[in-house]
């Protein structure tokens, strides 16, 4: 009876394999059965080095190098090989980087405000004369409804697009339009039974903490100078972008 138990410990140590694995500073031997593939061992990784992870782990995140003498060095190993009794592997996790910047792109039926930071015209906010309806960077972030734009989406294809509607005292809404390079942007009306035409839409571009604004169907981009004056700029290289076109984009504080 004894030999025929020392038999069956036999055929199941057979059929087991150990794998020296390296997680760190922390290095354990980890059996598994013959044929196991790297992707079914991470889920036993996972379990055995349990109390060393530095957060919770999905079987996927875990990477592992497979040691070879011949090179004396570790070299990748794919999810979908098979493991050899004895092998030596090393564990890695990525490391998540939170980055500071959060996005923040633009929400259709949301009222903002622009602010320049090239304009040195009072407070360098983005503001309708209500007089003539010609639009400045020379309003400040106390100037009241004349600097409230609400964000309406005119999306037509893969890139979102906007309006951006200031209300007059009658409350009728007027919106941001350029009309052409170097001249200045107006309020202006748009008959409820005509399409908003391209010269009052406006796709957002992020750089950033900024946004840009993209007049669709042309090259040039909402922009600022030292003066207040906003109109359209060019804006060659997004990389290293005109900073005339530069605005932070504030949701003003709905409680006020």
């Amino acid at each position: 009876m004894a030999a025929k138990l020392g038999d069956c410990r036999k055929l199941v140590m057979a059929d087991q394999i150990d794998i020296h694995v390296t997680y760190k500073d922390s290095k354990r031997i980890i059996s598994c059965p013959k044929g196991e593939v790297v992707e079914d061992f991470a889920i036993r990784f996972l379990e055995v080095f349990a109390d060393v992870l530095p957060r919770e782990v999905e079987p996927s995140d875990v990477k592992f190098r497979l040691y070879v003498k011949k090179f004396n060095d570790y070299v990748d190993l794919q999810s979908d090989k098979l493991l050899k009794d004895g092998v030596k592997l090393r564990a890695g996790i990525p490391v998540i980087v939170q980055s500071s910047i959060k996005p923040h792109p633009i929400q259709q039926k949301t009222i903002y405000r622009l602010w320049s930071p090239v304009s040195r015209k009072n407070g360098g906010v983005v503001m309708r004369n209500p007089s003539t309806n010609i639009v400045t960077c020379s309003g400040t972030f106390s100037s009241g409804g004349d600097t409230l734009m609400e964000a309406i989406d005119e999306t037509k294809s893969q890139t979102a697009s906007f309006a951006l509607l200031f209300k007059d005292g009658a409350n009728q809404e007027l919106a941001l339009t350029g009309h052409g390079k170097g001249n200045p942007v107006k309020a202006e009306a748009i008959p409820v039974a005509v399409n908003t035409p391209d010269e009052s839409i406006f796709d957002p571009e992020y750089f950033w903490s900024y946004t840009m604004f993209k007049q669709r169907g042309s090259d040039y981009y909402l922009g600022c100078d030292d003066s207040g004056t906003l109109t359209l700029v060019e804006n060659w290289n997004l990389e290293y972008p005109n900073p005339q076109a530069l605005f932070i984009v504030n949701e003003p504080n709905k409680s006020t």
